[in-house]
């Protein structure tokens, strides 16, 4: 029987970390410095203190770093090693890189890498324990901190504003039942990442304010910026199935990455591709689509995306109320 695919359009599971260290503790264990023309970018648009000048300094500080090169640090917390490269199969994609004119680069130089493959630099220690901002900044001084405290399994429901000052939280327990409100004396600091930020900003009254009226949510601050101009980059999946067993274990799946610029004159690369040891067929297998347990994948995704998106809330006022992510291509995507 033929395969085909389903028509009905899939949609796409966003992950998001509820978990101390966010996106540092679950996502893949890469470590790479961002493209100095990137931050520099960001400050040319008003980002004050984003540019490399400012930021590369930082990663020396926070780094302690295995590669060679004056500008790594040596002491910082967050402990950064380069693989060996002992995956077959990673080994004969660098090779075919070669060939194809994608030369073997060494990454975190310190210069920008525009067409080039190699072995990642991950964030773990010497015995794989992942280096996440948990572990390297928070486990070391829990319980040694008399101003510290840390609350887990619990989930913020909105902000306590006196007038247009936030004044600071309320959240839900772990029963999701009870909730408990916490003051702060001098700041609140909102780091609930790029989708449940805007949210709970909106749930506490502050966004757009035709769209906090449509779902029921009382206007405190008319901000037509919360939300908008999500961006993320576009991510595909190929997956081929492999002739030879691929390795059993690994350091964290995703070893080596490809740079490529599709076209001359680039002073950075347009496209990236992850490449994984495992199959990647969360988004895929569940509707129909064909998989493997033993096949290697490849996830070439656009650096830069061009399209933007706006995250908006379902109708409701509770911390549990649902969200969406809608695009330019007008399809939207729940989230919890």
């Amino acid at each position: 029987m033929r395969w085909r695919p389903p028509r009905r359009r899939a949609p796409l599971r966003h992950a998001r970390a509820k978990v101390l260290g966010g996106c540092s503790s679950h996502n893949s264990c890469i470590a790479f410095w961002a493209p100095a023309e990137d931050l520099d970018d960001w400050a040319a648009q008003g980002c004050t203190g984003w540019s490399a000048a400012d930021l590369f300094p930082l990663y020396r500080r926070l780094e302690n770093n295995d590669a060679p090169g004056d500008h790594h640090g040596r002491s910082g917390p967050v402990k950064l090693r380069t693989l060996k490269g002992d995956d077959p199969c990673g080994t004969a994609l660098l090779k075919a890189c070669a060939q194809a004119g994608i030369p073997t680069v060494p990454f975190n130089t310190g210069r920008t890498v525009i067409r080039g493959a190699n072995w990642f630099q991950i964030n773990a220690d010497e015995n794989n324990v992942r280096q996440s901002s948990s572990v390297a900044y928070l486990h070391p001084v829990l319980g040694k901190r008399p101003n510290l405290e840390v609350r887990t399994g619990v989930r913020a429901k909105r902000l306590v504003l006196d007038g247009r000052r936030c004044a600071g939280a309320e959240y839900l327990d772990p029963d999701l039942v009870h909730t408990r409100t916490v003051r702060a004396r001098r700041e609140v600091i909102v780091s609930c990442g790029a989708i449940d930020s805007p949210k709970l900003l909106m749930l506490s009254g502050i966004g757009l304010a035709a769209h906090l009226r449509e779902v029921g949510v009382e206007v405190v601050v008319d901000a037509p910026g919360v939300g908008e101009n999500l961006q993320d980059h576009p991510e595909g999946v190929i997956m081929r199935e492999a002739r030879q067993p691929m390795p059993t274990t690994s350091s964290q799946w995703w070893e080596a990455g490809i740079f490529y610029d599709t076209e001359p004159g680039l002073d950075r690369p347009d496209l990236m591709f992850h490449y994984g040891s495992v199959p990647f067929d969360m988004n895929t297998a569940r509707w129909g689509y064909p998989t493997s347990e033993n096949a290697f994948c490849l996830t070439p995704n656009v650096t830069r995306a061009k399209s933007r998106a706006r995250c908006g809330c379902g109708r409701g006022t509770t911390g549990t109320s649902r969200g969406w992510i809608r695009g330019t291509s007008r399809t939207s995507t729940m989230c919890g």
